[in-house]
């Protein structure tokens, strides 16, 4: 058992050196600077996970880009600028407008890059034909990451790799809890992250039983939903 422990200690160690180095050689770019993006920034550089100089950001809003620069960051004057200046790439846009974004800047993706999408039910598979050789990771966090309290699921794409999704957990830890789930669930994902404006109409132990019944939920993600609504 001892050794088991010990075994476990030494892998943990390695983890945590391997997502240093990769942070190291991170530049994170944002399509779009909305709030969320903000607050993902925001607790990126507070945690010192990437600093506000590797940080790029894009927006047709000329207003959401000055507040970025008050943060510190860098602004690109398109997308195709910011994919050639960042390496991680996190998709911040309304989903209404993530083809056309996507699709315009796939010449300059490459599978060097990683995209994050935060866009509400974008399946990877879309986000793929889009992206060409890029590598894809869905999250959903919800309005807490604005508090650093988000809980978020995750789910990689085909080409992300096991590197990817350590990269992007230290990332999300920087505003809250995340966890990997089917891709399937994300839907799930996201209804509780837009149902938890509505908590003062429900229970906390109504909306969490509520979840595991008609979702099927496993550990992980009934851990998820019990961050949510903080039972």
């Amino acid at each position: 058992m001892q050794g088991l422990r010990t075994c476990q200690i030494r892998f943990a160690c390695v983890a945590v050196a391997m997502a240093a180095d990769m942070l190291a050689n991170t530049r994170v770019g944002f399509i779009g600077a909305g709030q969320m993006a903000e607050a993902i920034a925001r607790g990126l550089d507070k945690a010192g996970v990437v600093p506000a100089n590797k940080m790029c950001a894009s927006d047709v809003n000329v207003g959401r880009m000055k507040v970025f620069e008050s943060l510190g960051t860098s602004v690109c004057s398109s997308n195709t600028k910011l994919a050639e200046t960042s390496n991680v790439l996190i998709l911040a846009v309304k989903p209404q407008v993530a083809e056309k974004v996507v699709t315009d800047m796939k010449p300059s993706l490459s599978k060097d890059h990683l995209l994050v999408s935060i866009a509400a039910g974008i399946p990877i598979s879309k986000l793929q034909d889009w992206a060409g050789e890029a590598r894809i990771v869905r999250v959903m966090p919800n309005v807490a990451c604005m508090v650093g309290e988000t809980a978020a699921g995750m789910s990689l794409g085909k080409t992300a790799t096991p590197a990817d999704s350590d990269l992007v957990t230290t990332m999300f830890e920087s505003v809250g809890k995340i966890h990997v789930v089917d891709e399937k669930l994300l839907n799930a994902v996201t209804g509780v992250r837009y149902t938890c404006s509505l908590a003062s109409t429900l229970t906390r132990i109504t909306k969490i039983v509520f979840c595991i019944l008609l979702i099927d939920l496993e550990h992980t993600q009934v851990h998820f939903c019990a961050h949510v609504f903080q039972i």
